[in-house]
């Protein structure tokens, strides 16, 4: 019995760090994403990239972070010209810390310990994914890891915006 229960808890669990990453587009009242001062001057000074994922996630999920490394390993492969950039949210520092050094992450992963990305975003959902160009303008939003319609899409808007 005991087995069982941790089973559903288990298929819970996972369940709720995946409920908002179906490709679901963004909302059409948000056109731009309001990012932290250092990761916008990083958008700004990156000379390789014209477009970014950025990827907002619960900093206390470990399959979170499962994602951050298979969404870095998706843009190298899918994606040229385009960069990854994770950012967490948490109310656990040492718990993200943790996750962070057992996944290898580095400073691959950025830390929103204030929350910054949803209170200037009302329309951002946690654990989402949005492509984004250098100006910031959300350009289509969904998690390619989880949807092969949303990988398409994003090549395609990238293949309409390069014309």
């Amino acid at each position: 019995m005991r087995v069982g229960f941790k089973a559903v808890i288990f298929f819970v669990f996972v369940y709720s760090c995946s409920l908002d990453t179906r490709d679901k587009g963004h909302s059409k009242h948000q056109k731009e994403i309001v990012l932290q001062q250092t990761v916008r001057d990083f958008i700004g000074s990156s000379e390789d990239h014209d477009y970014f994922l950025i990827y907002y996630f619960d900093g206390e999920c470990s399959l979170c972070f499962d994602n951050v490394v298979n969404l870095q390993k998706l843009v190298e492969v899918e994606f040229f010209h385009v960069a990854s950039i994770s950012i967490g949210f948490s109310n656990n520092s040492l718990l993200f810390d943790y996750y962070k050094t057992k996944f290898d992450l580095g400073n691959d992963v950025l830390f929103d310990a204030y929350d910054f990305l949803a209170i200037n975003n009302q329309d951002l959902m946690l654990n989402d994914v949005f492509l984004i160009n250098r100006r910031l303008e959300i350009l289509a939003s969904g998690n390619p890891l989880d949807n092969v319609r949303v990988l398409r899409n994003y090549k395609e808007v990238i293949s309409i915006h390069e014309k």
